[in-house]
């Protein structure tokens, strides 16, 4: 840690003091301060757990950082992923509620997840429960950051300020479109843990470190799994830095320990994140399960799991980010505890290498399927490129903060003169870019996952906002009109139509299954329903008898939308039931099936 003053435990000097040093956070110095390099990192930190929580600036930061997280992540529920994991909580406790949905009714990968919070789904509404646990992981979140940004920079207004340019770089220079800030799911959970296991990771703490990364781990398995393969893997780095005879540097001494009682705690948890996921798998065939890795990375998911899936300008901002982090590596090299994080970040760029070598290896085999590309795809769905996209803009954000010490003597020369303007401007330009970002998220009054999915139209605002008043009328209709357990034919730009409607559906390309039976059902479905509602004007609609495709897969309703009705030559046999009278236009109609 970074040896500055301790905090005074009186609450009113303590915050006065905390103002006068964030005042000073103006202008800065990029250089690193000379007075660090003849500090003794070993020294011992007298400012306890106990004495930073109870000070005022400590609430204050907290506060302003969870603010942050608001402004960032606060729209309309429900966000994407929350209509995917929520419903499936609500599901898990409750399995009359949608008793024939195909992917609710599929397994529970993150079964912790919907164990310990999908309760909440009994006593209050699914909007209610999404804001509930988006509360409560940014106010842990917050938490979290702080205290990992006071391991390299206790100075007031450092967490705050990196957070805003962690938000930005994982907001625009991802590769893979991972985030760790957004709706309620079981990632956000594991995502609030890892921040705690990596302060005492960096740290040292062992028999803390075990439990937290344990808790990651349980909630998301590949979240926590590969946030500790990427420590452990920089750890080795380290070690085989020693090993082939380069200069020791102070901190490079810190060796990963595994005491008992930690570990013990650290495997059960793992353990309920990691074998229901395992045992899944297990009740299918090998054969089932390869035609369903197939499906899961290179027709569902290419965009988070498959390098060739990637956008080009995805790509080029990433590479852009890393060659900024190996600027501030390079120049902070001298740092323990920043040296310590960049063993850290190269492991993950390790890993997204391997990524790159397992797409090129199931990419080169669509065209003669082999053994070795049906193994790359299994190994893809693991998720390689996920650790990267979160430690890449974790590491520039924390060395941002940590190369802005406090004002420069008053005899600062040009150089350090020229360095505070540079560090102002980027600050400034930053800090922009990141208002630009939030005020983009909360220009569009729809829900996250509204916006994915519903249509969007560009040059006309009003028919855009309008489509979703009348899907959420339809839905409300729906909900309040006809059986809890019916099952309906949805359209195919939607996912937000269990969360609103309550009633199941015959398939929705959001909500793939995880289990390999499940996934080639879906895929069926996909292909029987989805695909024919892109391919046609009218949908369904164009069957001469959509009664049979109904019956087939067990459909009670139609919910399709008008255009597909006003495309067809002539009326339709089917029973209209939403409007109730045929002549009123609607931006969306409900049939009868059976």
């Amino acid at each position: 840690m970074l040896p500055h003053a301790d905090i005074d435990l009186n609450w009113k000097r303590s915050l006065t003091e905390w103002c006068r040093r964030l005042v000073g956070l103006f202008p800065f110095q990029i250089s690193q301060p000379t007075s660090i390099s003849k500090q003794s990192w070993n020294a011992p930190v007298t400012v306890t757990m106990g004495q930073r929580v109870r000070s005022p600036g400590f609430w204050i930061e907290v506060c302003l950082i969870f603010g942050v997280l608001w402004l960032y992540a606060g729209q309309l529920t429900p966000s994407v992923n929350e209509t995917h994991y929520l419903t499936k909580a609500k599901h898990f406790w409750n399995p009359s509620w949608c008793p024939n949905d195909l992917f609710l009714g599929s397994s529970y990968s993150h079964y912790l997840f919907y164990l310990t919070t999908g309760w909440l789904t009994l006593l209050f509404s699914l909007d209610a429960y999404a804001w509930i646990g988006r509360i409560l992981c940014w106010a842990g979140f917050a938490v979290g950051w702080y205290l990992l940004v006071q391991v390299f920079s206790s100075r007031p207004g450092r967490a705050l300020i990196g957070i805003v340019i962690f938000l930005v770089l994982m907001d625009r220079f991802h590769m893979a479109g991972e985030w760790a800030i957004g709706g309620f799911e079981a990632k956000s959970i594991s995502y609030v843990f890892a921040l705690f296991a990596l302060e005492k990771y960096f740290r040292g703490k062992w028999n803390s470190f075990w439990p937290w990364i344990g808790c990651a781990c349980g909630f998301h398995v590949l979240v926590g799994g590969w946030i500790l393969i990427g420590l452990v893997t920089g750890s080795l780095l380290a070690a085989l830095r020693r090993q082939w005879g380069q200069p020791a540097l102070t901190g490079d001494e810190t060796i990963m320990k595994f005491p008992a009682v930690p570990m013990v705690c650290f495997l059960l948890l793992f353990a309920l994140g990691a074998l229901p996921p395992i045992i899944q798998q297990a009740q299918a065939s090998p054969a089932i399960n390869q035609m369903a890795f197939q499906i899961y990375v290179h027709e569902r998911l290419p965009h988070h799991l498959l390098f060739g899936g990637f956008a080009t300008s995805q790509v080029g901002r990433f590479a852009l980010l890393c060659l900024i982090w190996f600027c501030f590596a390079w120049f902070l090299r001298k740092i323990p505890q920043v040296r310590l994080l960049n063993w850290f970040c190269t492991a993950s760029l390790l890993i997204t290498l391997a990524g790159l070598l397992l797409s090129g290896l199931a990419e080169a085999g669509k065209v003669e399927q082999g053994e070795l590309s049906d193994w790359a795809t299994g190994w893809l769905r693991f998720y390689w490129f996920r650790l990267s996209d979160f430690s890449i803009p974790l590491g520039i954000s924390i060395m941002c903060v940590t190369v802005l010490p406090a004002l420069p003597g008053r005899e600062s020369d040009r150089v350090h003169r020229a360095g505070q303007l540079v560090s102002i401007a980027s600050l400034l330009m930053i800090m922009l870019v990141g208002l630009w970002i939030f005020v983009a998220k909360w220009d569009d009054p729809r829900s996250a996952a509204d916006r994915a999915s519903l249509p969007t139209y560009e040059d006309d605002r009003k028919r855009t906002v309008e489509t979703q008043v009348n899907w959420q009328k339809a839905c409300d209709w729906i909900r309040q009109n006809t059986p809890a357990n019916a099952v309906f034919i949805t359209p195919n730009d939607q996912q937000t139509f269990k969360w609103f409607a309550q009633r199941s559906e015959v398939v929705n390309w959001k909500d793939i299954p995880q289990n390999g039976e499940a996934t080639l059902e879906w895929k069926r479905r996909i292909d029987s329903i989805y695909r024919i509602q892109r391919l046609y004007p009218s949908g369904l609609l164009s069957f001469e008898n959509p009664e049979q495709l109904g019956s087939l897969f067990g459909a009670d309703y139609l919910l399709i939308e008008q255009s597909a009705v006003d495309a067809l030559p002539s009326p339709t046999g089917l029973k209209q039931v939403y409007p109730v009278d045929p002549q009123r236009k609607s931006t969306y109609v409900v049939f009868q099936l059976q």
